[in-house]
Order: C-alpha cells, then structure tokens, then sequence
C-alpha cells in the first residue's frame, strides 16, 4: 500500500547507476530504508523472522560477508544487537539508531518508537543524497511521503491514548516499550521484564510479585513477546486469561505483508483494545 506508493516514485538519477547496498541488522530498518530509496537501493535484511531472538543470535560468516560488501550499514544498536558490534568494517557507513540526536536513553526496541523511525528515516535519506547526489530530489519526496506516514501514526497514538493512558500494564520482556510509553499505559513488575531481556532469570521475589500483580488484576494488560512460545511465558498468559487480564502478544521482527506504518498501527489498535477491554 503505502510501500507501493513509495516504490512508485522514481528516482531522477543515472538510471545505470548501481543501487546503494543497504544492510541492516533487522527488517524493519530495511524496510523503511527501501521505501525511501525506492530504485536507488537494494537491502538486505540479516534478522526477518519472528521466531529468531535477536538477543541469542549467532551470525554466520555470511552474515559477515554481506556486511563487509555494504556501502550502508543500520543497526538498533542500544544494547539489542550486540552481536553486530564485531562486523562492523573499519570506516564503514553506519547508521546507529539508537545513537541519533534525541532517541531516549535506555531505550531497546526503537522500531516501536515514532521518533526513531523519523529520525532513521532523515538520517537515511540524508546518507543516500550524499551517496546519490543526482537523485536528490526524488530521495527527498520519499522521505517526505515516510514523514507524513510517521505523522499519521503520532496521530493514531494521540486518539489511543484517552483510552489506554494510566492503564497498568505489565511486560514479560520490555518488547515494544516506547509504544506503551507513548500511549501513557502505567508500567509495573519493570524489573522482571528487563531480567528477561538481559538473559537472566528473574529472581523468585520478582516471579512472585508478578503473580500476584496479575491475580490481584493490579496488572490489567500482560504484553507478551510473540517469538517466545515456553512454558513460563504460557502460564503467565494461562493467568492473565484467567484473572481476566487482557494479554497481548507484540513481534520485535516487521510481520510478512505489513509496512511500519501499518505494524504500528495494527499495534496501537491491539493495545487500545485491550486496554477498553479493561473491566473496572
């Protein structure tokens, strides 16, 4: 849809110009990068699926190859994807989300943050026009036609936001954190998630206020990592279904056939949902 609207603005470049190598650590950032460079790029995506836990991935030598053959390199950065961190040429182009003037300290999971996504997108577009000089203005178009959907998404948080604003919610790993904070939802058993996403167990204390959070409906919304599928993460939803709390399950991977603007969409409407859902 908008991808396509997107794509179908040419670039006024050299049409035998080789397209710029985009590689990017994960999908999204491709995604978005391919909107904006329409012709002018190709990308490679290193992290596509759902299931794979981008905390636990090993890269292979490929992996390396292709980052060593890119004339741009986007990584989250921020903690999330480390295992990049060593592929990464000397002197190559990089961009680090999470490194871009204004992105919120502490921050994981940028591609759930509008702000991110407009700052990648200005700062990708940016890189480009360096990189395609004659294709300036039609670079330019397509980072304005991304802007105005990023703008639409601000919009979509705005009208969520009356309904989930103060809302307690609870996360089994801190996935899509910026949204949440967007939307005002009133976050609780913190030190649980972020255990989870460093990769440790949490401690009985903090497993048991979790429990009790959800039993006693302090906690009204549990969002849950959609890739994690085990028995902790199953009975923690068993619970929240039980207790009748509402539970949603969020990707950190770009699903197949949506563009970011339709994910976060779609991402904002299953919070406010569950969030409505709420029974006082």
């Amino acid at each position: 849809m908008v991808a396509g609207l997107l794509a179908a603005v040419c670039p006024t470049g050299h049409a035998s110009a080789a397209p710029v190598r985009v590689v990017c650590a994960e999908h999204v950032w491709c995604a978005i990068a391919a909107e904006i460079g329409g012709a002018d790029v190709t990308t490679t995506s290193i992290l596509t699926s759902p299931a794979v836990d981008p905390h636990d991935f090993a890269p292979s030598p490929g992996v390396a190859r292709a980052f060593a053959a890119a004339d741009v390199i986007v990584l989250n950065a921020g903690g999330f994807d480390r295992w990049a961190d060593g592929l990464v040429p000397e002197g190559a182009g990089v961009i680090r989300v999470a490194d871009l003037p204004g992105m919120a300290h502490g921050e994981t999971h940028l591609f759930y943050d509008p702000e991110a996504a407009s700052a990648f997108g200005m700062a990708f577009a940016r890189r480009l026009q360096d990189l395609r000089p004659a294709d300036r203005d039609g670079i330019a178009l397509r980072a304005r036609i991304f802007a105005d959907q990023v703008a639409t998404v601000r919009t979509s948080i705005a009208r969520a936001r009356p309904q989930t604003a103060g809302v307690a919610v609870a996360s089994l790993e801190p996935v899509g954190a910026p949204l949440l904070h967007a939307l005002g939802f009133r976050e609780v058993a913190a030190d649980y998630a972020r255990a989870v996403m460093n990769g440790t167990e949490p401690p009985p204390v903090q497993a048991a206020a979790l429990e009790d959070e959800i039993a006693s409906r302090t906690v009204r919304v549990l969002v849950m990592n959609a890739a994690f599928d085990d028995p902790t993460a199953r009975r923690y939803a068993d619970a929240a279904r039980t207790h009748g709390v509402a539970v949603v399950s969020l990707s950190e991977a770009l699903p197949e056939g949506k563009d970011w603007t339709q994910w976060m969409k779609a991402s904002i409407a299953a919070l406010q949902s569950a969030a409505s859902a709420v029974v006082p």
